[in-house]
């Protein structure tokens, strides 16, 4: 059916969104959570990936390499 493939898609996308927002939340957490114990330049990198993922979710780049 022609529109089971697109719902596939869809709901793909909408997995890989809240896969990522569930990651970033973790992500924070655990760097929260154990500030004392992560070296600031790691904190650094990570954080900058953090707020790259998040950038792309926001702008929608993440789901258009999907698409």
């Amino acid at each position: 059916d022609e529109h089971s493939a697109e719902d596939k898609k869809v709901r793909e996308l909408i997995e890989a969104k809240n896969h990522s927002d569930s990651l970033i939340y973790s992500i924070e957490k655990m760097l929260k959570d154990n500030a004392d114990k992560v070296e600031a330049s790691e904190k650094e990198k990570i954080e900058a990936e953090v707020a790259s993922l998040r950038k792309a979710l926001e702008a929608g780049d993440l789901f258009l390499q999907l698409a």
